[in-house]
């Protein structure tokens, strides 16, 4: 029960060196670090077919939920460890905000190389807002991603991250408002 963001990171080619995180708030003009070394790259991608809105409720049996990734392995796992909430992910669902509807999968069938048909799904997990999502929607797979505690003095202001990909120039990076 901490204020925080939960930050997920990875280079597209698979010599990506890692990256450190920079914030600053609205009114400010200086970035500082907010973590030195991000290192584990996040199982990230994009959906290969929309997904319908389904309720929160129960398992969502009816729906594929169709991805690209990179950075790692989607696997299935079984229904005791399903009810303990593992195989988490995010889809986000508006880019400006960074708004995401969690869920979880049960069922990880490979069609082709780093793409997944994912079955046996939790809609709007963690009280968040089941909603239809286009293809194309980022799809982050919660299993490495770092959390980044926020100041609570900080709720309502706008903050601005920068992952700054070790050995590249800061401002060379982009960066992100929420």
């Amino acid at each position: 029960d901490r204020v925080g963001l939960y930050v997920a990171v990875a280079g597209i080619l698979e010599s990506w060196p890692g990256c450190l995180l920079q914030w600053k708030l609205d009114t400010d003009s200086d970035w500082q670090t907010a973590i030195a070394s991000m290192t584990q790259a996040s199982t990230m991608g994009y959906l290969t077919a929309p997904l319908p809105l389904a309720p929160a409720s129960g398992d969502d049996v009816t729906n594929t939920l169709r991805v690209s990734v990179h950075g790692g392995e989607l696997n299935n796992i079984t229904r005791q460890q399903y009810l303990m909430e593992r195989n988490p992910y995010a889809i986000v669902t508006d880019e400006v905000t960074g708004l995401c509807e969690l869920g979880q999968f049960q069922f990880a069938n490979e069609t082709a190389p780093g793409e997944y048909d994912l079955t046996t799904l939790v809609r709007g997990g963690l009280n968040t807002t089941p909603a239809a999502h286009a293809q194309g929607a980022r799809f982050v797979f919660l299993d490495s991603v770092y959390f980044l505690e926020v100041p609570s003095a900080w709720i309502g202001r706008t903050i601005n991250i920068r992952p700054v990909t070790f050995g590249t120039q800061p401002d060379n990076n982009a960066s992100y408002s929420l």
